[in-house]
């Protein structure tokens, strides 16, 4: 076990001094599960989509290695936890260029505030109609990301990825008891962004 972490800290070490060979060997070892989130992406966003969940994967990863010199990797675990964040962020900017306006603002935030509760994240939004909902929550998960990353690390864990509590937990690392209550911070930061008031939460979790 010790000799697996001292291989893996060795290859994070390459790939943060910019080793491409480094980064190509993570990409590897990390491909069935990219490609298993890609194609989960692709069937939630995109019913009936053409791309390839390989595609997809190539195009977060010249994405992520961009952003190289900004980023430092800590883990095996931060770099893929990092390319499915990539792989989100295409879906988003794909699925808004594509997305059909219309619909009144308040029917959107009462549509996007729904969604924040739902325990079955976004499974049904490639056969709704709900565009402007969905974007409006995406816009507020965004702003709880600058605001509190983790808290919006695990929804997108429990909504996106639809893990439970229990998956959320071994996935970060965290006591379910963390895990359930930065849910509900979340739910309830996420629930006062979307209402009528402007007023926001500051205090964290």
């Amino acid at each position: 076990m010790k000799g697996k972490r001292d291989s893996e800290q060795k290859l994070i070490a390459a790939m943060n001094r910019g080793d491409r060979q480094a980064q190509g060997q993570a990409i590897e070892l990390i491909q069935d599960r990219l490609r298993d989130h890609a194609n989960k992406e692709l069937s939630r966003w995109f019913k009936g989509a053409t791309w390839e969940p390989d595609a997809l994967v190539n195009q977060a990863y010249d994405r992520l290695i961009s952003r190289a010199n900004v980023c430092q990797w800590e883990s095996l675990n931060h770099f893929r936890s990092l390319m499915e964040r990539a792989i989100h962020e295409i879906m988003i900017e794909r699925y808004r260029r594509e997305s059909k306006p219309g619909g009144s603002r308040g029917a959107a935030r009462r549509s996007a505030r729904r969604r924040a509760f739902d325990e079955r994240g976004y499974a049904e939004i490639a056969s709704s109609e709900d565009y402007p909902g969905v974007l409006m929550l995406q816009d507020a998960i965004e702003k709880l990301r600058a605001l509190h990353p983790v808290c919006a690390q695990i929804i997108d864990l429990r909504f996106g990825r639809g893990l439970t509590i229990a998956e959320t937990a071994a996935e970060m690392e965290m006591s379910t008891v963390s895990i359930e209550r930065k849910t509900a911070f979340a739910k309830a930061w996420l629930y006062k962004q979307l209402s009528d008031s402007d007023q926001d939460t500051d205090k964290s979790p």
